[in-house]
């Protein structure tokens, strides 16, 4: 048995009053003011009666057909807000709708016209059930296909604007990475520490170039190619974490744990050295003795998570890790445009000292750029 949703009837009734508006029961008036006319121009009418006469039937005629018309109305109105999308059900309901009309409809003109009887001859009321059943199932029809292709155009639109939104945010992320990769505040520290090496400690000097040198070489393809994997963002973070450990000395230890298999999977660019900017500058800093970050790829079923943990001070303690910064904001911005609900970030208190951030992502997601950017380059 499959388990359905308990249905929200107030919700139900304000789909359905939003449904049946002025423009439904203006276009009701419409199609059957046009359907009545055809009593004008039928020659068995017009040769038994006058014009005067045929013209002053039309307004029962009308009303006849505009019953059937607003009772369609409104089957399609309640079947529009109880099946919104395309499926079995909502041609069911469709289906419904037109047989609810012609029969209910056909009731009351019968009711009207004939009272208690007697009836006209059973072959007649079938004959004309079936006459508007078809024009109800093709007016039904019509709508329905003019709906689904309204539906499919704002679908388009909404991706076309979802990808300019991705175009834009892509851009802007890459001149994000060239601020934050090859920052002059982060460089001018560096060189500046290299200086002092070179002064008091020449070998410590020579390796901090080579970090400085490693790390750019990390950094560099990114902002040329801009189609990031899981591999080049942790050569990144560990070549950025190689030169704060000889600044910091002892007040920073790390360490990496990442399955080689799946170092090649794309990667979003700055999610990571983000993450890690983030568990120092509000983590670590704040403690004198300083700490330690752990980076971790898990490998599951269905699911590509990376995280992110460190022991310093934790959410309560540094605004910066509760969710609210612009880093972590711009993290999940990114990651919900290039991944849709795909992709989360979040962040949680680690049992004994600091804060862990997780990304996760479905293997079968493919994220946006591969279509784009990737042909580009």
């Amino acid at each position: 048995m499959i388990a359905t949703a308990p249905l929200d009837h107030g919700n139900l009734f304000k789909e359905f009053r939003a449904n049946f508006n002025r423009r439904r029961v203006g276009l009701a008036v419409g199609i059957s003011l046009v359907l009545s006319t055809q009593l004008l121009f039928q020659e068995s009418v017009l040769d038994q009666f006058s014009f005067a006469e045929t013209f002053d039937s039309l307004w029962p005629y009308f009303l006849d057909i505009l019953t059937i018309a607003i009772l369609l109305a409104v089957g399609v109105a309640f079947v529009d807000a109880r099946f919104p999308a395309e499926s079995a059900r909502r041609m069911m309901g469709l289906v419904a709708a037109v047989l609810g009309a012609i029969a209910i409809g056909g009731g009351v003109q019968l009711s009207v016209h004939y009272g208690l009887g007697p009836y006209p001859p059973a072959m007649n009321i079938l004959g004309e059930a079936t006459r508007w059943l078809m024009i109800s199932a093709a007016i039904t029809l019509i709508y329905e296909s003019t709906r689904r292709r309204r539906r499919h155009l704002r679908q388009l639109h909404a991706a076309e604007l979802r990808q300019k939104v991705l175009e834009n945010q892509m851009i802007e992320a890459r001149i994000k990475m060239m601020e934050a990769q090859i920052e002059p505040h982060f460089l001018f520290n560096t060189l500046a520490t290299v200086k002092r090496l070179y002064r008091t400690e020449p070998t410590g000097g020579a390796k901090m170039i080579a970090r400085l040198k490693e790390y750019l070489q990390a950094a560099l393809p990114q902002i040329r190619y801009g189609i990031p994997t899981l591999d080049s963002e942790i050569e990144l973070v560990r070549a950025y974490l190689e030169i704060l450990q000889m600044r910091m000395g002892a007040r920073l230890a790390f360490s990496i744990d990442a399955p080689a298999h799946l170092q090649t999977v794309p990667f979003p660019c700055m999610v990571l050295i983000t993450l890690v900017e983030n568990s120092i500058k509000h983590g670590l800093n704040p403690m004198p003795e300083g700490g330690r970050i752990d980076i971790r790829v898990i490998n599951m079923p269905n699911t590509l998570a990376v995280e992110v943990s460190d022991n310093g001070v934790g959410i309560q303690a540094s605004a910066g890790t509760s969710g609210t910064g612009i880093g972590l904001a711009n993290i999940r911005s990114r990651l919900s445009a290039l991944y849709g609900g795909a992709a989360s970030m979040v962040l949680s208190q680690n049992k004994l000292a600091g804060v862990t951030a997780r990304v996760e992502i479905a293997k079968r997601a493919v994220p946006q750029w591969i279509g784009g950017m990737s042909k580009a380059a």
